[in-house]
This record gives structure tokens, C-alpha cells and sequence, in this order.
């Protein structure tokens, strides 16, 4: 039997270069995903950390994540308890940051992938 959680933290430590953007999404009562965050390339998204991308270091940095400190207020008619609550969380990591180099060459395209090394979610 699966439970709903009230999230207070999500931090993911990369391996290798952090994606330029990536996002977290969450589901709840096995409901439709709906975006939770944001990283990077924010374009009007109002749930966005847009400078993440750009911080030191690069290669084993990591993104946190906080919904109860990152939003002044939920989104919509949403409570705060209703906010924070999830029963699934995804991840999609969906740009990579090739830090301004010629992607056509294939050797320099294959030199890029995403490796995340840990994943800490702080939930009760």
C-alpha cells in the first residue's frame, strides 16, 4: 500500500556535467503528472531556478530543490499541505549543457550524457 508524502527537500547530485534543464514533476493518488520545478532555461515557468545551470562546479554539483522555501505562495487555489504533498516524483533530464561547443562533430555529441550519483528526498 503506497502513501502520499509531504516533501521537504529534494537534492540531486550529478557525476558527470549537470544538464543545462531539466525538470520534477509529481503525482498524486496516482493522478496526472503535473510540473512541480524547474531547472535551468525558465522562459516564464513560474516554478524555475534559473541560475542553477551556470554555478560552479560543473562536473559533481548538485540541485536542491525545497517547495515549502522555494514558493511564497502554491500555485493556483492550492494549499501549502497540498503543495508539498506527493506520491510520485519524476525526474526528466531533457538538455544537455555542452558549455558552447559544435554538437554536429558525433566524437564531441557522444562526450556528453547524464549521470546522477545520488538522489536525497526528505519526506514524512
Amino acid at each position: 500500500m503506497r502513501k502520499n508524502f509531504e516533501i521537504s527537500y529534494l537534492r540531486i547530485k550529478f557525476r558527470a556535467n549537470r544538464p543545462q534543464m531539466f525538470r520534477v514533476y509529481r503525482r498524486v493518488d496516482g493522478g496526472l503528472w503535473g510540473l512541480y520545478h524547474q531547472f535551468g532555461e525558465c522562459s516564464g515557468a513560474s516554478r524555475c531556478s534559473e541560475p542553477f545551470a551556470k554555478l560552479a562546479p560543473q562536473v559533481g554539483g548538485s540541485a536542491a530543490f525545497s517547495p515549502m522555501q522555494d514558493m511564497a505562495r502554491p500555485p493556483g487555489d492550492l494549499g501549502l499541505r497540498e503543495w508539498t504533498t506527493a506520491k510520485d516524483l519524476r525526474i526528466s533530464l531533457e538538455k544537455f549543457n555542452t558549455e558552447g561547443k559544435d554538437m554536429s562533430d558525433a566524437r564531441t555529441l557522444k562526450s556528453f550524457y547524464f549521470a546522477i550519483s545520488d538522489i536525497a528526498i526528505g519526506a514524512r
